[in-house]
């Protein structure tokens, strides 16, 4: 409960009762799922991530039908740490774990990984295949719906066709501050700075409000908007908070996002070196591609040779990947 409270807060209040209580819990039993779980929750709380993994795993080892604890690791790696593969395997074994037959929400978000932990490694027809299923389970998970709307811009690459999509999920609940910035970033890879502004601004107003501490990385397309419709200070305000993200991110983006940032600044040799480096990765989303082509922060790099090479390189060893996975699918059925 503590961890829920100072969740995505700017201000963290709650680190000492947490662990407090989490050793608690672990003093009275300490293979009790709940109790891993909370300690893990400490760590995560405090970023201390690796000091965190364990716990879950240990929780895992001692229920490893535990639809919690596997909906903790999918959600870790694809939010905190990201990681495609890691979160595909435990995407799918979130499928094997027996859920009440009436708790459709579990059902729905066991699904919702699924697709997105398919669509992330490249397989399109099986993301939309499940994304179905999620919306089957709680026709009013709003996850399920905008992220079927990227699915179809994975299968399509129409940008205005998933602009209108997101945009309908959002007139659902215009408190869902994560869709709002969803509708702001599909106006900006569009080139429709005002519009995206008129989100931007809404999502900048709601996480303000609750002092909230969200989307880190996505400072620096915010800050494109802002420069772009003359309020240079806010922009440059934005990009400092960025830079700073960057530097300190632990993810496998780090240096795509310091790339990102050294690309818009004109520093075009260290872009590309941060580029070069985050190219050995191969744990990356299928998406990337094709927004990564299209961003205005890339602008001052992207029609050189350097970026071009380093693109295509990326692509084939992200599709021999593919192909890797596909083959260990298929050997367990699962395709």
């Amino acid at each position: 409960t503590y961890y829920f409270l100072d969740l995505y807060q700017a201000d963290k209040k709650f680190s000492d009762q947490i662990n407090s209580y989490a050793d608690k819990a672990l003093l009275f039993d300490s293979q009790l799922t709940q109790s891993l779980i909370a300690k893990a929750l400490y760590y995560f709380h405090s970023e201390e991530y690796e000091q965190g993994i364990p716990y879950l795993e240990k929780a895992l080892d001692y229920n490893p039908n535990s639809a919690v604890v596997i909906g903790i690791l999918s959600d870790f790696y694809v939010n905190i740490m990201p990681d495609t593969e890691k979160y595909l395997e435990y995407a799918l074994r979130g499928i094997r774990v027996e859920i009440p037959a009436d708790d459709s929400v579990i059902a729905s978000f066991n699904y919702l990984h699924i697709s997105n932990a398919m669509m992330q490694t490249g397989f399109i027809q099986e993301a939309e295949k499940f994304i179905m299923k999620s919306l089957e389970y709680n026709p009013a998970n709003l996850f399920s719906q905008y992220l079927r709307a990227y699915i179809l811009y994975a299968k399509e690459k129409d940008l205005q066709q998933t602009k209108e999509l997101i945009i309908e999920v959002l007139n659902k609940d215009t408190t869902r501050w994560d869709i709002w910035q969803e509708a702001g970033k599909i106006c900006y890879y569009m080139r429709d700075y005002e519009s995206a502004y008129t989100y931007y601004k809404r999502f900048l107003e709601i996480t303000s409000a609750k002092n909230l501490d969200v989307y880190k990385g996505e400072k620096a397309k915010i800050g494109v908007v802002l420069s772009e419709l003359g309020m240079t200070e806010e922009s440059e305000l934005l990009f400092d908070e960025y830079k700073r993200y960057a530097e300190k991110d632990k993810s496998t983006y780090k240096h795509l996002s310091l790339a990102v940032y050294y690309a818009y600044q004109g520093d075009v040799e260290i872009a590309i070196d941060h580029l070069k480096t985050f190219s050995q990765q191969t744990n990356y989303s299928q998406l990337l591609f094709p927004f990564l082509k299209i961003d205005p922060l890339l602008d001052n790099i992207k029609d050189l040779p350097e970026f071009k090479q380093i693109l295509d390189e990326m692509e084939i060893r992200y599709w021999e990947n593919h192909k890797q996975i596909r083959a260990s699918l298929e050997e367990e059925d699962l395709l």
